[in-house]
Parts: structure tokens; C-alpha cells; sequence
């Protein structure tokens, strides 16, 4: 009887063990992904030669317009943009360029 016991509690063990071994390779992965994030993040933020990026989510909020407006913009040449892994990226300083030929068009215009 104690011999039973005892192969139950091995084999309780053995798929203990084995459970926490998943969960281990589960922490890992996520941890790995994490990482992964993190590290796309950082490549985002501080973009291409050191300059910060902007995606189309973070522009449209910038800006207030809707993603069909940027992709006009991008058509017609009034916005430049970069194409990295099939994402669409903007140089936040080239956006700020951008934003002050605006204004002195406006400004400009409206003086006439």
C-alpha cells in the first residue's frame, strides 16, 4: 500500500513538474514578446538616425485629421513619408517643416 502511495505522489510530481515546466516556457515567451515590443517601440521613437517617427495612428491625432486625408496628402506629394516593413512612417521634424510652410502660405496668402 505505502509502495502505491508513493508512485502517486512520483507521478503527482512528474505532472507537477512537467505543468510549472509550461508555465515556465509561457512566461518566457510572453517575456520574449514583451521584449520584442519593446524593442519596435524604441526603434519607433527614436526612428531613423536617431529621429523620432511617427506612425499614420500618431499623426492623425497630431494633426486632427482622418487616415484617408494623410494617404491624400501622401498621393499628391505634400506629405513626405518613409515605407519601413510595409508601415508608413514620418519624420517629425520633415512634419514640422511641413506645418510651417503651411502657416507661412497662409500667412502669406492672407497679406495679399
Amino acid at each position: 500500500m505505502n509502495s502505491v502511495n508513493e508512485t502517486r505522489k512520483s507521478k503527482s510530481m512528474d505532472i507537477d513538474e512537467h505543468l510549472m515546466l509550461k508555465a515556465f516556457d509561457k512566461c518566457f515567451s510572453l517575456l520574449e514578446r514583451i521584449d520584442a515590443r519593446l524593442n519596435s517601440l524604441e526603434k519607433r521613437e527614436f526612428g531613423v538616425d536617431g529621429e523620432r517617427l511617427l506612425d499614420n495612428q500618431d499623426l492623425c491625432q497630431l494633426l486632427n485629421v482622418d487616415k484617408k486625408t494623410l494617404e491624400r496628402y501622401r498621393r499628391s506629394g505634400r506629405l513626405p513619408f518613409l515605407k519601413l516593413g510595409g508601415k508608413i512612417f514620418y519624420k517629425y521634424s520633415e512634419i514640422v517643416k511641413v506645418m510651417q510652410n503651411l502657416r507661412k502660405y497662409d500667412f502669406d496668402k492672407e497679406s495679399e
